[in-house]
């Protein structure tokens, strides 16, 4: 099971992303849609549907592609 979304406002450096795959055993990567490069950012999980990922800086609106894989 995977769930893909594109997150980032312009003003948020911490994003709730609910992903609903019922597990905390999930590994999480991040991209930017505008260059396709690799992101590394903070990110805790917060319940087995939900992460809390944090940036330094806000990204700009969907700048940024999530991609959650269920491993359980």
């Amino acid at each position: 099971q995977k769930f893909v979304k594109s997150i980032g406002d312009g003003a948020s450096t911490s994003i709730v992303v609910a992903h609903g795959l019922g597990t905390f055993d999930v590994m999480i990567q991040f991209y930017d849609n505008e260059n396709g490069e690799t992101i590394q950012t903070g990110v805790s999980r917060q319940s087995p549907d939900d992460i809390l990922v944090t940036f330094t800086s806000a990204p700009a609106p969907d700048q940024i592609r999530v991609m959650v894989y269920a491993m359980a």
